[in-house]
Order: C-alpha cells, then structure tokens, then sequence
C-alpha cells in the first residue's frame, strides 16, 4: 500500500515536470532565436528547476 502511494507521488512529480519543463525549455530555445527545442533546452530547463527547488531549502535542511 504505501509503495503504491509513494508511485502516485511520483507520477504526480513527473507529471508536474513535464508541464514545467516544456514551456521553460521553449523559452531557451527562444532566448537562443531558434525555432525548435534542443536537448541543452531541456537540461537547462531542468537544471533551472533543480535549483529553484534548492533555494527552498535553507542550510540545516528546513524547508521555507
């Protein structure tokens, strides 16, 4: 039961990712003039987000 739970959430995540990710990596390829979404697009996208999630987080590991 709680693995299925901990599936759900994880889905949830992935799901909420992709619908953050495509914009964001749309709006590099943009910023860089082209016309389609490249890999280096999407790794920014992603890495732009990793580190928004990590300035929530202060040094002793507390959430803001």
């Amino acid at each position: 039961m709680i693995i299925h739970v901990i599936e759900k959430k994880e889905q949830m995540s992935l799901k909420s990712m992709v619908f953050t990710v495509s914009p964001v990596s749309l709006k590099q390829a943009r910023l860089r003039l082209a016309d389609v979404v490249e890999k280096e697009d999407v790794n920014e996208a992603m890495r732009l987000m990793e580190m928004s999630k990590a300035s929530l987080v202060d040094d002793e590991g507390a959430t803001r």
